[in-house]
């Protein structure tokens, strides 16, 4: 007698064969996966085959026993080793070319065939940079660049995904691809154009004059935000912060020995301007 079985992928179908000579024999033969009976087949011209496709992964030592009849003995093969594979899997890495430092780099990747599962590694040449979980085929992740913890830094990065597999397909690695963190792209300032307006100019002493700052954006959709200063020279005598790009800055309670030497008191006049001016009772204000 004689088996025929050969190498398979889980899940699929085994054939064995046996031969029983002579051809007149009859009765049945029995399949058997080392002591465990695979089924039985019964002999149509010298010859029985069986068929499964439940053999576990692994390594397998299959037999077939002649169980004889009235005129011939039973009898029974040497064994015929046949290896039952995982499924054998692929895995497709989608990864951008260029990442601007400071920024995150998202990785993909595509797992096949369908049905797999188990999780994917990211590496960067031997470095894991992390491990997701593969859901419907796909596993995404996200490796931040040039933080504590990561090696993400300026040059180029081998990237690659690693399939670890799972019961049933076996583990893959994707071809590699290149990844170059960079320094991040120049942004210009927006520019902005600061409007300030004084009311009333003109105050006694004592009196209370509001100075009102609105900033405006070159660039439609956007609205300036923090502080504002203001300053009478180059000394800063008010702050105040921005709200919907406007802030408005109360001035009044001069000491009027400052402005005016002989202590006479007498007027103000504010002139919202960056140019230089000089009076005895003017105050010069700007705003930066």
């Amino acid at each position: 007698m004689s088996v025929s079985a050969g190498t398979t992928t889980i899940g699929d179908q085994l054939t064995a064969v046996a031969t029983v000579s002579p051809p007149s024999a009859t009765g049945v033969v029995t399949f058997l996966d080392g002591a465990t009976v695979l089924g039985t087949s019964v002999l149509a011209g010298g010859v029985a085959m069986y068929s499964t496709s439940a053999l576990p992964i692994g390594d397998h030592a299959i037999v077939a026993r002649y169980e004889g009849d009235a005129t011939h003995p039973s009898g029974i093969t040497a064994a015929q080793f046949v290896e039952v594979d995982k499924i054998a899997s692929t895995v497709v890495l989608v990864a951008p070319s260029k990442v601007a430092i400071g920024e995150t780099l998202t990785l993909s990747a595509t797992v096949g065939p369908n049905g797999s599962t188990g999780t994917v590694t990211f590496l960067d040449g031997s470095t894991i940079l992390a491990t997701v979980p593969v859901v419907n085929g796909v596993a995404s992740g996200s490796v931040p660049t040039a933080t504590p913890g990561t090696i993400l830094l300026y040059y180029s990065h081998s990237i690659t995904a690693r399939y670890e597999g799972d019961a049933t397909h076996s583990g893959s690695l994707s071809t590699a691809s290149v990844v170059t963190v960079s320094e991040p792209a120049v942004i210009p300032p927006i520019v902005t154009t600061t409007v300030v307006s004084v009311a009333p100019n003109v105050i006694g002493y004592g009196q209370v004059s509001t100075v009102t700052v609105t900033v405006v954006s070159n660039e439609p959709g956007t609205l300036p935000q923090g502080s504002i200063r203001l300053l009478e020279g180059s000394t800063m005598i008010a702050t105040a912060l921005l709200k919907s790009g406007t802030a408005s800055i109360p001035l009044g309670v001069f000491n009027v020995n400052t402005l005016d030497p002989n202590g006479k008191g007498g007027r103000m006049e504010f002139f919202p301007s960056s140019l230089p001016r000089v009076a005895s009772r003017e105050r010069v204000l700007s705003c930066h």
